[in-house]
């Protein structure tokens, strides 16, 4: 009986001291996590503030000629100090098998991507003065990157990963990126535009797509405007975001799958949304109080259920303004409605709703309703019109520029934001990127200026919990990382009103007359006043311009098919073949005067 006791409390023991382990290893690699989440969130904080202060240096007549032809561009320029890091996640399908030898990397600096919109079909340099100002301030972001990456490295060497890229991206559009590397595709990338950009400059939210499908919008491309404007807000929402997309022509209709009407914005629901925009037909009647009905029905629910996001509310309209059904329905009736429903909203989640109207028309003959809907709510609504496709970015920009604006208060200096995982395209690799919002806070209301990004492999949160390369359990935490914490969003109403004016409207889209010339406030940076000459050539040593992505970007260059190598080299300049021709020439010459030296010799 006692060697039975005996044993029961060795097992005991034994079972006592495994699971005293297991929990020490918990609290370990929890720690680890946290860990590598502060240093992520630090380190775009830090970027974010040496941002903030090398702007107020952009007006420098010095910092101008330093700029000239010191910059290097995303297709063209040859990188002084390129290396082939290698390994599987810097694999570039051109490259071979991107183990022995992947793409070009270089530490030594960063580079910029502009996107034709700002530099002309052509390339090349741009023309827009705060365009230039951005490139050569952010110019000298390089010291801080080369510096930073020499501060992690010890850290990312440790978990057998490459130190992370860091990037800003300006509300201008210009780019830049560290460590300088080549793009498959020139002039195509806009950052103002990537989640991680608008995830940063809106915060999480709860985002409701009302779009109007009444046979009126069969007019010409109205309904193609319509379609491009909801699956451009699709594209731009984070994991950290929830969506739902209601249509209505006689009757509003919500899209529901599986019980699901207020979608996480993970790349697989927005596919699906995107793919129910592109069904979308024209019929009936336009019907305005019914399709407010619905999308409030939506907001309440999923408050009831508890699946929505703590954090700002946006109703989206989209319509091409002329409501027509029911009869006996009066236009007040149904701005009643929508003020009754939003302060409803309101109270229930304790945040602002933001409605924003857009008139669809393949013309500058929009009706008025919408905007007398976005005004009669007072603080919380903005209207703008969408006449043209070139427009459809500017138009949409409105909705979280505006949040962005908000983003600004002192109390959120320190937000940061957490996108889904995605596929880096420098390789197969799944990563993420933290980002935060970057401001001129010498004035008020701060001025947004764009967004610094930090990305990293999704292995290292893997590594930091111990778990499995690959893990479910690391696109958890990053899942739920992206909508903790909810920033502070409070307007004034000429804060307001001076961005409604900044629209495509004008100031057609002014709400009020309470608010004076002096009251108003630049919600766009302003080109620097005492800058007399703005360089016209920005970028250096040009010499790949021309040259496929694969001679670009691979180890082994000039080949069909580009080859790793053991060994890599750097491209060679276009004038390489007369370096060598010359090279080989002075070598002859050389041999045939020794030649000709030892024959004199030995007759001597």
């Amino acid at each position: 009986m006692r060697k039975i006791e005996t044993m029961k409390i060795l097992v005991f023991t034994s079972v006592f001291i495994h699971l005293s382990s297991r929990l020490s290893v918990t609290k370990a690699t929890e720690a680890d996590f946290d860990a590598l989440i502060a240093s992520m969130e630090a380190d775009t904080s830090e970027l974010a503030r040496q941002v903030e202060f090398l702007y107020q240096t952009r007006c420098s007549e010095a910092s101008m000629e330093a700029c000239a032809r010191a910059n290097y561009n995303e297709c063209t320029s040859l990188y002084p100090n390129q290396t082939c890091p290698g390994g599987q996640d810097l694999n570039v399908a051109q490259c071979g098998d991107g183990v022995s030898c992947a793409s070009l990397w270089d530490y030594s600096v960063s580079n910029t991507r502009l996107h034709t919109d700002l530099v002309g079909a052509s390339g090349g340099n741009p023309s827009d003065p705060n365009v230039i100002e951005t490139v050569c301030f952010t110019q000298q972001l390089d010291e801080f990157f080369i510096r930073k990456r020499a501060e992690q490295k010890p850290y990312w060497d440790r978990l057998g990963l490459r130190t992370p890229q860091m990037y800003f991206g300006s509300q201008n559009g210009a780019f830049r990126i560290y460590p300088a590397r080549q793009s498959e595709t020139c002039g195509a990338f806009d950052p103002r535009v990537r989640p991680w950009y608008i995830a940063a400059s809106s915060g999480p939210k709860n985002v409701v797509l009302v779009l109007d499908t009444s046979n009126s919008m069969t007019d010409k491309s109205r309904l193609a405007l319509l379609k491009q404007a909801a699956k451009q807000v699709i594209k731009t929402l984070t994991v950290g975001d929830r969506v739902a997309i209601v249509d209505f022509s006689w009757q509003a209709k919500l899209f529901a799958q599986d019980d699901q009407f207020l979608f996480t914005a993970t790349k697989e629901n927005k596919d699906l949304l995107e793919e129910y925009i592109d069904l979308l037909t024209a019929e009936g009647a336009t019907n305005f109080l019914d399709a407010f009905t619905v999308a409030f029905a939506v907001l309440n629910d999923s408050i009831d259920q508890e699946f929505h996001v703590g954090c700002t509310t946006a109703i989206i309209f989209l319509t091409d303004g002329l409501m027509t059904h029911p009869e006996n329905v009066l236009e007040a009736d149904v701005l009643d409605f929508i003020n009754a429903g939003i302060s409803d909203l309101e109270a229930r989640l304790g945040r602002s709703v933001f409605l924003f109207t857009f008139s669809i028309s393949d013309n500058n003959d929009v009706h008025a309703f919408p905007k007398q809907i976005a005004c009669s709510t007072g603080d919380n609504g903005i209207w703008s019109k969408i006449v043209d496709e070139r427009e459809i970015f500017d138009s949409l920009t409105s909705y979280y520029r505006l949040l962005a604006i908000g983003l600004g208060r002192d109390e959120n200096e320190d937000f940061s934001a957490w996108v889904e995982p995605y596929r880096f395209d420098s390789g197969e690799i799944l990563g993420t990127t933290v980002s935060a919002p970057v401001y001129d806070r010498s004035l008020t209301p701060n001025l947004f200026l764009g967004v610094v990004g930090v990305d990293f492999p999704l292995t290292a949160v893997d590594r930091a919990l111990g778990v499995p390369d690959g893990s479910e359990e690391s696109l958890n935490r990053i899942v739920r990382r992206s909508s903790a914490v909810c920033p502070t969003i409070d307007l004034a109403l000429c804060e307001l009103e001076s961005f409604r004016r900044s629209s495509s409207a004008g100031d057609g889209a002014l709400c009020t007359t309470n608010c004076t010339a002096s009251d108003y406030f630049e919600i766009e940076e302003q080109a620097c006043t005492l800058v007399t000459e703005y360089p016209r050539e920005l970028f250096t040593d040009n010499v790949l311009e021309g040259l496929s992505y694969e001679e670009r970007v691979c180890c082994s260059v000039g080949k069909a098919v580009a080859v790793p190598m053991d060994e890599c080299r750097a491209p060679q300049s276009k004038l390489a073949p007369v370096w060598i021709a010359g090279i080989v020439i002075g070598g002859l010459f050389a041999l045939v005067l020794m030649c000709s030296c030892y024959r004199r010799k030995t007759k001597s």
